[in-house]
């Protein structure tokens, strides 16, 4: 649940702040269940570079998985590979995300070669 001032710290630029919504929408907690505006708060949180690696791993898992955003194996090794550099991860979120990078980059060469 929010709590006072935390919509306008999220729409005001807090990337914690915006972390909470995109929960909100990706589970539907409050509002209709929507993984792409998920995929929208945690991209703009994610991208000012000050948020838990585990939100680096949701989005990495969003573009691998396409949901709320286009399947894009690039966008997802990106992210995946931030989460992983933060060393903020778990052993088993840091498992599953080598596992993803390694699934994406084959998933990619594959497609290279069909071309």
């Amino acid at each position: 649940m929010y709590r006072p001032g935390d919509r306008e710290a999220a729409t005001g630029g807090a990337s914690e702040a915006q972390y909470l919504p995109g929960l909100c929408y990706y589970y539907g907690k409050g509002v209709e269940e929507d993984n792409e505006k998920a995929a929208c708060w945690w991209t703009e949180a994610a991208t000012r570079g000050d948020v838990a690696a585990q939100l680096q791993l949701q989005l990495g898992l969003r573009y691998y998985n396409g949901e709320g955003v286009a399947r894009d194996m690039n966008e997802a090794v990106t992210w995946l590979e931030k989460a992983i550099g933060s060393g903020n991860l778990n052993k088993v979120a840091r498992s599953l995300a080598e596992e993803k990078i390694k699934a994406a980059k084959s998933y990619r060469d594959e497609q290279g070669k069909g071309e």
